[in-house]
């Protein structure tokens, strides 16, 4: 077996005062002001001068780190409508009208906006109370998929919902509505070969057939108020002014204090999440082994450490052990590791990465409690062909709450 050379950082950062926060794809932030941004480098100032990183080695750049919640999720917003789009973008939305296949809407980052419903993948409309994640999960369990027709789910007088399989055609106000009366918007829908008008104030989701998926991958997102998440597929920073060119929602021209972060898709990142193991092994100590997860904790829940909810990485227990052939592919590992926040202040286990092929390196052993912050770890594979991750035991020689999360772990080419 190799040896492993590691790096640990603790995850506290000094940052200056007003400046924006760039992280490296390999997990490792600065605090900065940035310069410019093109689609092949950002320019970013520090007290040591300037400095110009290429792109695909930048990961996030938080520009209003006082604004910025990084755990805002419009899906999560009561009472209010979610667009979601077959890009992966989300908006917070006020509905305007759909006519000629194009809806309007609004939103605190793109202003009064069309998007061609061909782009559309859902709109969730929760009523006062409710969160889109609950509609979105309700459409799950009733098993609505839009497939070659369009579907609403329509609240109903007595309680539950009511799913519609037919044609999406217009939203607009309320035909005959005298002016004495606030119009209401409707849905026109059609059903069993009959054009029937729904209030709008009923429907809780619109799921949509036949949208063109033959679109570019985004290269990023930018994220703004109330969690926006808009992806583009070039973007450029001069001075106050950013201009993105967005799959859905064509050119649109912002400026710096609108965007609360860039994230980007690097090239150079493979989450370790879409991998499949070579090897598994796996044993508890008492019960039966629980298998790890990916992109969740191995509780079930969200990966969360130190109150930072990740979207991505792997839940493990106490015995875990996981093995990727690299074939000497990749230059880094990087992950944040720790407890995960659901079983903290309890957890006790050992971490252990080890690496075969390429350089002699010395195995990492890293202690992880419930009691402890997580922790970074970067780790050199060059030339490496394997990377084993194992999950032990701590001195407790207990299982109980070995949660381990290896939060955004990737292997960077």
């Amino acid at each position: 077996m190799a040896r492993l050379a590691c790096v640990i950082v603790s995850l506290s950062l000094s940052a200056l005062a007003g400046a924006a926060d760039l992280q490296r794809i390999d997990l490792s932030s600065t605090a900065c002001e940035v310069v410019s941004i093109t689609d092949q480098a950002v320019t970013i100032a520090t007290d040591a001068g300037e400095e110009t990183i290429p792109r695909d080695g930048v990961s996030e750049i938080v520009l209003s780190p006082d604004l910025y919640d990084p755990q805002a999720d419009p899906m999560r917003l009561r009472g209010k409508a979610v667009l979601v789009t077959i890009n992966g973008d989300v908006l917070p939305v006020n509905i305007g009208e759909l006519a000629d296949g194009a809806l309007s809407f609004d939103n605190p980052v793109t202003g009064t906006r069309q998007v061609a419903m061909e782009r559309v993948s859902a709109i969730y409309m929760p009523a006062a109370g409710q969160q889109a994640h609950e509609i979105a999960a309700a459409c799950r369990e009733m098993e609505m998929h839009s497939g070659s027709t369009d579907c609403l789910l329509v609240s109903q007088e007595e309680g539950g919902y009511l799913q519609v399989r037919g044609a999406l055609r217009t939203i607009a106000d309320e035909t005959g509505r005298s002016r004495a009366r606030k119009a209401q918007k409707t849905v026109t829908f059609t059903w069993q070969e009959a054009d029937r008008e729904i209030p709008l104030k009923d429907v809780r989701a619109i799921l949509l057939a036949g949208a063109n998926a033959d679109v570019p991958a985004p290269r990023g997102y930018i994220i703004g108020a109330l969690g926006t998440k808009i992806g583009f597929t070039s973007i450029s920073l001069e001075g106050d002014k950013l201009a993105v060119e967005s799959p859905a929602f064509g050119s649109l021209s912002l400026t710096r204090d609108i965007v609360e972060a860039i994230r980007f898709v690097s090239p150079r990142v493979v989450h370790l999440a879409e991998l499949t193991p070579s090897a598994v092994a796996s044993h508890g100590m008492v019960t039966d082994a629980m298998e790890y997860r990916r992109d969740r904790s191995v509780g079930g829940g969200p990966i969360s450490l130190d109150g930072m909810t990740y979207a991505t990485g792997l839940g493990l227990h106490s015995f875990t052990e996981l093995t990727y052939e690299l074939d000497g592919e990749f230059s880094t590992f990087a992950a944040v590791v720790g407890i995960d926040d659901s079983v903290r202040p309890n957890g006790e286990a050992t971490v252990t990465i080890l690496s075969a092929g390429g350089e002699q390196r010395d195995p990492i052993v890293l202690t992880v409690t419930g009691q402890g912050p997580a922790e970074i770890v970067r780790c050199d594979l060059t030339g490496a062909s394997e990377l084993t991750i194992r999950v032990d035991f701590g001195d407790d020689e207990l299982g109980v709450a070995d949660h381990v999360d290896l939060a955004a772990a990737r292997l960077i080419k």
